[in-house]
């Protein structure tokens, strides 16, 4: 029997998904006006302060990409559940080509009349149906992986990330501590707290995060100097994490 593969291709694969996600997040949010696609918290405390402030129309901009990932994300979790129902070994690979099936049609349609590095806010229905796009792509991902062995991992935000990761140092220094009480020398009780499943679940999440850190960075600083052309990158992306899944399914049956 072949030894299960999903501890050792999800771990890659959540740090490539979460560059893929801070990139599209850094190209869209400066090109559709500080709108995030994938960081529904920023969207909402943005929303309740225009609100606050009688913003209306940037109200409105920021309310719209939150029940679209909502939807999104259920869409995404009803097709992997109906792929993993029919044994489809291969179900993140699916739903990441329509995820970069969508981005790569935003990109081709915005690049056509983007204007000085923005979407044009007229007419409205076109901008906010090349807002859906991304928003949708990244909420697809959202609802793939969401395991690595048996850390909860997210690869669309990362707040949550940076709680598990807090949380996985704590761990750690009770448990370096724990050794250093029961007689173990501190190099033995580094070495043991280092080999522990919390140390290697903190080392992925702050993998995670830097990965979605570097991802947005990059997609910023590109889009400075192609326009939406810089969403080449997390397409790239996409297509290795496709080829990771292809050749080594990450949720074998």
């Amino acid at each position: 029997m072949n030894p299960p593969t999903e501890d050792v291709g999800a771990a890659p694969l959540a740090v490539l998904l979460a560059a893929v996600a801070g990139s599209v997040d850094g190209v869209c949010f400066v090109t559709l006006y500080q709108m995030f696609v994938a960081h529904m918290s920023g969207n909402s405390a943005a929303l309740g302060v225009d609100l606050a402030m009688a913003q209306w129309p940037a109200a409105l901009a920021r309310f719209f990409p939150i029940p679209l990932f909502v939807l999104g994300t259920i869409l995404g979790a009803l097709l992997y559940e109906h792929l993993r129902r029919r044994n489809v070994q291969r179900r993140l690979s699916i739903v990441l080509v329509i995820e970069g099936t969508l981005l790569a049609i935003f990109a081709l349609w915005g690049s056509t009349i983007e204007s000085n590095g923005q979407l044009p806010r007229d007419p409205a229905w076109r901008f906010f149906i090349l807002a859906a796009m991304p928003v949708l792509a990244v909420a697809l991902q959202n609802a793939t992986l969401h395991r690595v062995g048996h850390a909860s991992v997210h690869t669309t935000f990362v707040t949550g990330i940076l709680s598990s990761f807090a949380d996985g140092v704590a761990k750690s220094i009770y448990m370096l501590a724990d050794l250093r009480k029961g007689g173990a020398s501190f190099v033995t009780a580094l070495q043991q707290t280092r080999q522990a499943p919390q140390a290697a679940q903190a080392v992925l999440f702050a993998g995670i995060w830097l990965a979605y850190l570097a991802g947005a960075g990059s997609g910023a600083w590109l889009h400075t100097r192609a326009g939406l052309a810089a969403l080449i990158l997390p397409l790239i992306g996409i297509g290795t994490a496709v080829l990771l899944d292809v050749f080594r399914p990450v949720h074998p049956e």
